[in-house]
This record gives C-alpha cells, sequence and structure tokens, in this order.
C-alpha cells in the first residue's frame, strides 16, 4: 500500500516510505508538486472530479487510476479518497490509500506451493476451505505470523482474529465463499500475541460453480496504521493546544489573509472566527502600525532573519487598543514563505499600568507598592552600564526574598544570571524613548533559586531623572513556547528559531550565552545538521530555558 495526503488545492504534503513504488516516492516527496502532475493524463478529469465529490460529500470513494513514476511509466492502482476531517467538521486534507491491482496471472502461478515464486513474494498467500481451515501458506506468511506452516496447517483461522473484528472477517470470508473478490483491513494475533495490521484480499476458486477454496493476499500495514494514529492523536492535541493556549495564534497567508486563529486569538480582537477569516490582517492593525506591517511583511517575504519579538497596537472591534507582543514565525515551503505563523501575548493590562506609572508622579507613588507586579527602578549612567537600583517596589522583595535595604544597594547585574548578562545589556543599550523592551532571562534569588522572568522595560522619569522602569513577570509560563514549539513543527532547526525569536536573540547572542561557536548555532538554527551531541543539545536548551525534547524530539536521543 502506498499512502499519499494531499491538501485541497492538490499539493502533495506527504508520501510514505513503502516500497511498492519506489521510483515515484522520490519524485513525488521532492518539493511542493502537485498530485495531478503524477497522474496519466487520460486519469486526470475523472480524479478531478472524484476529489471534488470527496470535498464536496465528506465521504470516502475509490477510483482506479495510473500514476506515474520518474520515467513517466504507469501503474495501474487501485485508490482510496479519505477525506481528512478536523474538529470543526471541515476538510482540511485527503489521504489517497493506493494498492496494486491483483495480478490473476501471478496468483495463479503463486498458489503451487511447489512453485518457486510462492515462497518469494514478499506478500504473504494463503488458502483456506469454505469452512475455515488453513490449506497453506508461504514463507512470507509464516514470517508475518511468527508461526511454521506446520503451526498453521490444519487450523481454523477464528482463533488468530481479534473478538472485536470477527464480525466484518466472518462477513468478508461469507461473501468470498458465495464467488465475491473481498479487500478490507483487519486485524490478527502474531505468535507473540502482538496485533498485526493487514489490507486482505480474498480471491474464491470456483470449479464447477463451486467454491472450493478461498485463497488470500496480505499486506502488512501495521507502521502506516500506527503511523496514523499517531498523527489522529498529534492532530487532537494540537487542536487540544490552539483551543486552551493563552496567547492569540493564528496563521496568514503571504499576503497577510488569515488563514486559522484560535479562541484566544478572535476573543482578544472581540471578531468571530468567521469575520476574522475573511479579513487580513493588516486590517487589525493600529494606523501607526500599518508602514511596520507592510515593511514586516516585505522582510519576511524576501527570507530575511527571524523577526524579533516586536511591540504592536491593534484595534478591538469596538475601536479600543489593544497592546501586546507578536512574534510570527515564517513557514518556507520550496525556498519560499508560505505563509506566517503568529503567537499574539495580550499585555494591555501591563502597558496601562507602565503608562499610569510614567505620566505622573503623584499617580506613580500611589501605584507603585499597591500593584501586583515587581517593580525596579535603575539608574541611567552616561554608558548605561551600572544600573543601580534607585528604587524596588513590596512585590519585587517578597518574591527575590530580600527585604528593601538590601536590594536598594544592588543593581540589575547582581540579580540576574551571568549567562543572560550580555542580553540585558544589549535590550537597555538599544532601549530609545518611548519604547518598550521585552526580555526573556532569569534571575537569582536570596537563596540562589534561578527564576524565569519577562522584563519589560521603558526610559522613564523619577525625581526629575531619566531611569529605567522594569516590570517583571515571574508568573509567566516558560514552558508554554515549548508545548506550542512541539506541535508548530518537526523540524529541530525550525524548533529552535521560534525559541531564539521569542527571546529575541541572535546567533551569535546564543553562542556568547552557551560557549558554542557562532557556526554550530548557525548549523543547528537552519538545520544543516539536526542532532548535535548530548551535551551540546543540554546547553542550548538550559540558555532557552526549555527541555531539549522541546527542540530535538525524543526519537533522536
Amino acid at each position: 500500500m502506498f499512502i499519499i495526503v494531499i491538501d485541497l488545492d492538490g499539493t502533495v504534503l506527504y508520501t510514505s516510505p513503502q516500497q511498492q513504488f519506489p521510483t515515484m516516492e522520490s519524485k513525488i516527496s521532492h518539493g511542493k508538486k502537485m498530485f495531478i502532475h503524477y497522474i496519466h493524463e487520460d486519469d486526470r478529469k475523472n480524479t478531478q472530479e472524484m476529489l471534488y465529490q470527496v470535498t464536496q460529500k465528506k465521504t470516502k470513494s475509490s477510483i482506479s487510476i495510473r500514476l506515474l513514476n520518474q520515467e513517466n511509466k504507469s501503474t495501474l492502482v487501485k485508490a482510496k479518497l479519505i477525506p481528512n476531517i478536523n474538529h470543526e467538521n471541515k476538510i482540511i486534507s485527503i489521504t489517497i490509500e493506493a494498492l496494486p491491482p491483483i495480478d490473476k496471472k501471478v496468483i495463479n502461478q503463486s498458489l503451487n506451493s511447489d512453485n518457486t515464486l510462492y515462497n518469494h513474494l514478499e506478500d504473504t498467500i494463503f488458502s483456506i476451505s469454505p469452512n475455515g481451515i488453513i490449506k497453506d501458506i508461504n514463507l512470507a506468511g509464516e514470517r508475518l505470523s511468527g508461526y511454521t506452516k506446520e503451526e498453521l496447517i490444519g487450523k481454523s483461522y477464528i482463533p488468530f482474529i481479534p473478538i472485536i473484528e470477527l464480525p466484518k472477517v466472518l462477513h468478508k470470508i461469507d461473501l468470498a465463499k458465495q464467488g465475491y473478490i473481498q479487500n478490507f483491513d483487519t486485524t490478527f494475533y502474531h505468535k507473540s500475541k502482538k496485533l498485526i495490521h493487514v489490507h486482505v484480499s480474498l480471491i474464491p476458486a470456483i470449479v464447477n460453480n463451486q467454491v472450493q477454496k478461498i485463497y488470500g493476499i496480505s499486506k502488512n500495514i501495521t507502521q502506516y496504521k500506527n503511523t496514523e494514529l499517531q498523527l489522529q492523536w498529534l492532530n487532537i492535541k494540537y487542536h487540544n493546544l490552539l483551543d486552551n493556549y493563552p496567547y492569540g495564534i493564528f496563521q496568514v497567508n503571504s499576503f497577510g489573509q488569515f488563514i486559522e486563529i484560535n479562541p484566544t486569538g478572535h476573543k482578544i480582537v472581540g471578531y468571530s472566527k468567521e469575520e476574522i477569516l475573511n479579513m487580513n490582517f493588516m486590517n487589525l492593525l493600529h494606523p501607526k502600525e500599518i508602514k511596520w506591517g507592510s515593511e514586516r511583511f516585505r522582510e519576511i517575504s524576501e527570507m530575511k532573519d527571524q523577526p524579533p519579538t516586536e511591540k504592536l497596537t491593534l484595534i478591538h472591534k469596538n475601536g479600543k487598543h489593544i497592546y501586546g507582543n507578536l512574534t510570527t514565525i515564517p513557514i518556507f515551503m520550496n525556498g519560499k514563505v508560505e505563509s506566517v505563523f503568529g503567537v499574539f501575548k495580550d499585555t494591555t493590562e501591563e502597558d496601562t499600568l507602565i503608562e499610569n506609572l510614567t505620566s505622573e508622579e503623584d499617580t506613580f507613588h500611589k501605584l507603585f507598592n499597591e500593584v501586583t507586579f515587581p517593580i525596579f527602578i535603575s539608574e541611567i549612567t552616561t554608558n548605561q552600564e551600572k544600573g543601580r537600583f534607585l528604587e524596588v517596589n513590596n512585590k519585587a522583595c517578597e518574591i527575590l526574598g530580600y527585604c528593601r535595604s538590601e536590594l536598594i544597594k544592588k543593581s540589575f547585574k547582581d540579580i540576574i544570571a551571568k549567562e543572560y548578562l550580555s542580553l540585558r545589556m544589549k535590550s537597555l543599550n538599544n532601549l530609545q524613548e518611548e519604547r518598550v523592551t521585552i526580555l526573556k532571562s532569569m534571575h537569582i534569588d536570596k537563596k540562589g533559586k534561578k527564576l524565569p522572568v519577562e522584563l519589560r522595560t521603558c526610559i522613564s522619569t523619577f525625581n526629575n531623572e531619566k531611569v529605567f522602569l522594569t516590570i517583571a513577570n515571574y508568573s509567566f509560563e516558560n514552558t508554554s513556547t515549548d508545548h506550542l514549539t512541539a506541535y508548530v513543527s518537526d523540524d529541530p532547526g525550525k524548533n529552535l528559531r521560534v525559541l531564539m525569536a521569542q527571546m529575541d536573540i541572535n546567533s551569535s547572542e546564543l553562542a556568547e550565552l552557551t560557549g558554542l561557536t557562532v557556526a554550530t548555532i548557525s548549523n543547528l538554527r537552519t538545520g544543516k545538521v539536526k542532532k548535535p551531541n548530548i551535551e551540546t543539545a543540554r546547553l542550548i536548551a538550559d540558555a532557552l530555558g526549555t527541555k531539549i525534547h522541546n527542540i530535538w524530539p525524543p526519537l533522536y536521543y
């Protein structure tokens, strides 16, 4: 069996690594290809009509078509077209299960157990009597079942079939006894008691209008079935993640038109999902952000470096301003940006607080120790290096375990993990007035415990002096990006790029954090090297505040 998955415009998304069509496999899996190009031209119109019916009726269908290999030679197959439907009852892709037709000449030759071909075929060939007694089986059948021919011949097939599958198998056998060829999927027990998934073809041998025996061909499809179940489970987990994720998650095409958005996303902006999917991302931007949006899409389309996390203002349906952090991840196909994946964190509450704190000093002093956010005020020196604290609020002291008199004598350098110091310096040096910088970092409390933290810093006024005002969020979900990364892609390079974008660090900065070379980081980031040694993987994961398997899937280690 050969498996092909296509999207709704006919683009090949996946082909199974089966052996029936080796030359076709390498051709189809090479880049973005249209399924219709691999069908004989005389069969294309009929195939397109059948695919259209499947998408309209959301039901399975079967068709016989000729598939082309790299040499443009055709192979006649029987294809089952299966719509893949998501939790919203929408078709997201179509799976095509292609089986070579049964060659009756080969079968007739193969059914003679003295024939060399019979015992050298890769597929299992067996025969049973009309009352279900196993009469013969080839070497492939012995390998597949784990039993020897002697252990099987003379036995009923029924004990080898799981109870839940038995009614279907009995029905198919009954139809074969009536003279009808049958094709179906089922399972049976291996000698080790493991379940084996097989595709079975039953061919009745009719003599004088009587079925004398039933011949069968079995193809092992266990790997495909296991993959199918894993994909179904991942699909469920992926949609559960989207539906319950606390940040807005969306996908737009290269022109900014929305393709998908999660419940949090459309709630943030006040539109229904149906309204959003008929809109362009630019329609949600504050007028002052339109120029930025145009430039960002142009940069992404020109395949520049991974865009950093940036502050953005959106317009709610009711006209209110929504402030937040936007991380964009371009999705490439065939070297071109096919779409853009975005994560938007609503920070309206925090930004409003900063605005209030920086508006008037009277307001500042009223709010400073009443808010639930830790706040640090540090000095700005000529080279912006020292960063001594001028004031800290009660919440900051509480979380870090210091009394005010202790913490006020320190600077940001004293509470930040050494490996994150250069990133903090960079963010402060690049900070401009009337802007807010966001940095994911690591603080160290009085007892030496490391605390993941998100720092939001702006330039404000305190006692008539320019200062850095920083609001810290120690409760942000540092692992939430890890869960997201696991479902964005199974490509380790892409996972690494997403995490680096979330922390707004480039290859040179990550190299500095880890002590690795820039070339090593670059090779891992681009996917040129897919499996680093365990120590390299640990250094990078620790620097990004995540777990190894969230960048490199468990199968790698």
